[in-house]
């Protein structure tokens, strides 16, 4: 966890140094007017008239660049911004950790096989608490039952294997829960921009030039679809994730059950007393 929040942090402060480079509105925007109504009329025919048309004028017209765009959203934005990043780190490091070969790791399940098939409960033991994880921990709850009927071992290892699909559950919930949080810091940028608008038309006495409200209808625009631009991602990832977990624990489930035949044939065999098929006594 502490190489993600590293990650995050460059990753944050590269793209908030980008975007501190440019301003979000350009600055000779004009000023509300303060003539009365008459006069108010007369200027904007005035400035209509004077403003070259896109068509005749030979200056190619100003775009806003990407990170002008992204930093219009202010204060809102840069927290949709973060939260981008987290999602971008978080889905990182599921594709790194959250995969069948690192959850249930062949070598370990060959090795914790072998020895319960020789008979060496205690090697299987070591093997498991010394690699851990999903698959260590479902089978060190089985193991750590001895003379336990198969019930009790099985009930063992179900409930060890609930509680870590629930772990892995649980550490995919934060891009869902990233996916709903944007859309609402995003619909808060828009209220925010409404605000700014109708604020300028307040002071301009319902005469303002529509530069003077471009502001705040610019920055609703642009944080609704930060937000959205950051939720529909997150809300896929989160899906996809969840699938692939199911995925494992189903895998990981049937790879327990082979790895636990040994043992639950010693169950067995101690459950039925069969004189004629003495059970095998594991080591330890």
């Amino acid at each position: 966890m502490t190489r993600f929040a590293c990650f995050t942090i460059i990753v944050f402060y590269f793209i908030f140094s980008v975007c501190a480079q440019s301003p979000p509105f350009p600055s000779d925007a004009a000023a509300p007017p303060e003539s009365p109504v008459a006069e108010g009329y007369a200027d904007n025919r005035e400035k209509t008239s004077s403003v070259p048309s896109a068509e005749t004028s030979d200056e190619p017209a100003q775009k806003d660049s990407f990170w002008t765009i992204l930093r219009a959203g202010g204060a809102v934005g840069l927290m949709i911004l973060l939260l981008s990043v987290v999602a971008v780190g978080l889905v990182i490091e599921y594709i790194v950790t959250i995969r069948l070969t690192v959850l249930v790791p062949p070598k370990t399940a060959d090795a914790v096989f072998q020895s319960l098939q020789t008979g060496n409960r205690t090697k299987a033991i070591a093997v498991c608490q010394e690699q851990g994880g999903f698959l260590g921990n479902t089978i060190l709850a089985g193991l750590s039952q001895p003379g336990a009927n198969w019930n009790v071992i099985e009930k063992a290892l179900e409930d060890t294997m609930d509680e870590q699909a629930g772990r892995l559950y649980r550490r995919v919930d934060y891009l869902a829960l990233i996916g709903n949080i944007s859309p609402m810091i995003g619909l808060l940028g828009t209220v925010v921009g409404m605000v700014i608008t109708f604020r300028d038309l307040a002071m301009s006495d319902g005469f303002a030039h529509g530069a003077n409200l471009a502001e705040g209808i610019y920055l609703a625009l642009v944080t609704t679809a930060e937000g959205l631009i950051v939720a529909i991602p997150s809300l896929a990832a989160h899906m996809f994730f969840t699938n692939r977990v199911s995925n494992i624990v189903s895998d990981a489930a049937y790879t327990v059950e082979q790895i636990m035949r040994p043992v639950k044939q010693w169950a067995i065999q101690r459950e039925l007393h069969d004189p004629a098929v003495p059970p095998k006594p594991p080591k330890g």
